[in-house]
C-alpha cells in the first residue's frame, strides 16, 4: 500500500512524506506520519491529509541507490565548478547544456518539483513552470520508521528513481 501524508498551516505546505508498506502496517505507519506532521519544526498544522492506495507488487520497481559523494565547496561558485566537472566526465551531457542547466538550478526559487533539461541544448523541456516535474510513490526497501525525516535519504531515493527513468542521463 502507498501511504502519503501532507500537512499544511494556513494553506502553506509544512510537511509531507510517503511510504510503501504491507497492508498490515498501514495503521501503524499512518499514525507515525500523523505524529511526524504534528511535531514539525514549522508548527502544528491545521490540516493533515493521509491517503492510502493499493500498489500492485508488479508495479513496484526496485532501483539501486545512487552512490553519494561529498565535495567541500567554499561558496556557490565553487559548487558550480564541481558540478560542471562531474557533468563534463559524462559524455552524454554537452558542456553548454550542463552550464545552462546549472544556471537554471541557481536562478530558480520556490519550485515544487524538478526541471527536465535537454542534455544536448540545455533547454528546459517540461512545461510545468514553478510546479516542475514531481517524483512520487517511492520508499526504501528497508525503511522502518516514518516518524522522523531523513532529508538526505529522501533526496537519494528521489534522485535514484529519477535517474532510473527512461531518457534521463544525469540528476543534479
Amino acid at each position: 500500500m502507498s501511504i502519503k501524508m501532507r500537512a499544511s498551516l494556513e494553506g502553506r505546505h509544512i510537511s509531507g512524506a510517503e511510504r510503501i508498506v504491507e497492508p498490515h502496517l498501514v495503521p501503524r505507519v499512518s499514525s507515525e506520519l500523523a505524529t511526524r506532521a504534528l511535531r514539525h519544526e514549522k508548527g502544528v498544522p491545521d490540516s493533515i491529509n493521509i491517503a492510502t492506495r493499493v500498489v500492485a507488487a508488479s508495479d513496484i520497481a526496485h532501483v539501486s541507490a545512487l552512490k553519494v559523494s561529498t565535495r567541500d565547496c567554499e561558496n556557490p561558485e565553487s559548487a558550480q565548478t564541481v558540478m560542471m566537472d562531474v557533468l563534463a566526465k559524462d559524455n552524454r551531457v554537452a558542456e553548454s547544456a550542463a552550464r545552462r542547466g546549472i544556471e537554471l538550478l541557481y536562478r530558480t526559487r520556490d519550485m515544487r518539483g524538478a526541471s527536465i533539461v535537454c542534455a544536448e541544448t540545455g533547454e528546459r523541456l517540461d512545461p510545468h513552470g514553478q510546479r516542475g516535474v514531481r517524483v512520487g510513490t517511492f520508499d526504501w526497501a528497508d525503511s522502518l520508521h516514518a516518524e522522523s525525516k531523513n532529508h538526505r535519504a529522501d533526496a537519494v531515493a528521489l534522485a535514484s528513481k529519477a535517474l532510473a527513468a527512461p531518457g534521463i542521463v544525469a540528476e543534479v
